[in-house]
């Protein structure tokens, strides 16, 4: 992976390529287009040269970045590539005082494969050691992909049609997915 500074360079010259398109009155052509996406795929490689490899599988990496107000948020990205595919974020005491939350999602074109499980199952241990014992999931009650993957993960529904957006909350207990799996290995 390359350097942060190479990255912002690269991403310096991009926005100059296209301040002088705009100045031109070229924003709808095909090279504008080509300059957005390069930006964009510039922007996610600087979120994770300046973010911390945490975990790394055969199929995906993910790298940490401190958030705020007790959240943490993990980039996940297809294994030694910079192309950030979906995210999990972690907050202590947000939904729940004696729960950590978890969040998640994949990027559309990369749904379907279980990534976001993929990437909750690494992360398990990782939030152990940070101090989470178990976890709140708050999915829309439509959201039958999430519901899977909670389902999947281990979460167990504990309350359901609540809040805004009649949203289910479900439970993981990941302290006892640690021990089973390392009572299992």
């Amino acid at each position: 992976m390359r350097c942060l500074e190479e990255v912002c360079r690269d991403i310096d010259l991009i926005e100059g390529n296209i301040a002088g398109l705009c100045f031109c009155g070229s924003r709808l052509d095909d090279e504008y287009q080509m300059l957005m996406r390069k930006l964009n795929s510039l922007l996610e490689e600087k979120r994770l040269v300046s973010s911390k490899l945490v975990a790394v599988t055969d199929e995906i990496d993910i790298y940490e970045m401190i958030g705020q107000n007790k959240r943490i948020n993990y980039l996940i990205s297809k294994h030694d590539t910079c192309e950030i595919i979906g995210y999990i974020q972690v907050g202590y005491g947000v939904v729940d005082p004696i729960h950590g939350n978890l969040g998640y999602e994949i990027k559309e074109k990369y749904r379907g494969h279980r990534y976001a499980l993929k990437a909750l199952e690494v992360l398990c241990d990782i939030l152990v050691e940070h101090g989470m014992d178990d976890a709140m999931l708050c999915i829309r009650s439509d959201n039958v992909p999430s519901i899977k993957t909670a389902e999947g993960f281990g979460a167990v529904l504990v309350d359901s049609g609540i809040g805004f957006e009649n949203r289910n909350k479900y439970r993981v207990d990941l302290q006892q997915k640690v021990k089973r799996r390392n009572n299992y290995n």
